[in-house]
């Protein structure tokens, strides 16, 4: 039933908030404005992307940490403390030589970090930047997200929302739980065998998930 805006069940509690008449279309011209931006300068766009990407897991976080009120005000002192790790990385960084090695495994590391676009700063600097960035968003990801997310120990299938709609659902999450577990492995038996084309192609795959964050990211705006 439907009471006050909001869609409830027969206990009352809320399962839905819909806002009504809100103005999208100043998303129009923003898009417009973005692409743009990546038609006029497609590889700085996409280092753009590279660097900021990370933090958008900060903001699904702080979404996700309204079920535990009480983690918000140790969360925001992280995010106080990031900017301040950063700078550190970059006045410890800032003269560092940049790294040796001319093979094509270190030419893609440097300038997937951006180093071809940006000559003036130093390579070992740009890597240790993403990798620091990205450790944050994977952690986000894997470790926070699951366990705000699920309430409960995330050994309990029944503690993922998904699982508990029905048994198909439920056999659904399993199946993809098992192939995620067997991705990993395979995943490091690639690296271990062939790192450099393994590298090649989970960022092939790792770009797709920046564009399947972006139409969740305008559902929290």
């Amino acid at each position: 039933m439907e009471h006050g805006g909001r869609v409830v069940d027969r206990r009352g509690r809320q399962i839905h908030a819909r806002q009504t008449g809100r103005d999208w279309s100043w998303m129009v011209p923003v898009g417009f404005a973005l692409v743009a931006v990546a038609w006029a300068a497609p590889y700085r766009s996409s280092l753009a992307l590279v660097y900021l990407h990370p933090l958008v897991s900060l903001w699904f976080l702080d979404r996700e940490l309204r079920r535990r009120p009480s983690w918000r005000s140790g969360y925001r002192l992280f995010l106080a403390c990031l900017p301040l790790v950063v700078a550190a990385l970059w006045l410890r960084l800032a003269g560092a030589a940049p790294i040796p090695g001319d093979d094509g495994l270190t030419l893609r590391i440097t300038e997937h970090a951006g180093a071809n676009l940006l000559p003036g700063i130093s390579s070992h600097l740009l890597v240790a930047t993403h990798t620091f960035l990205e450790a944050v968003h994977y952690g986000v990801w894997v470790v926070a997200m699951p366990i705000v997310g699920f309430r409960t120990t995330m050994l309990r299938l029944d503690a993922i929302p998904l699982a508990r709609r029905s048994w198909r659902w439920s056999a659904a999450v399993r199946a993809a739980l098992v192939a995620g577990a067997a991705a990993v492995v395979v995943l490091w038996a690639c690296f271990l065998g062939d790192y450099p084309t393994t590298r090649d192609v989970y960022f092939t795959f790792a770009m797709l998930h920046v564009l399947v964050e972006a139409p969740f990211l305008v559902r929290l705006l």
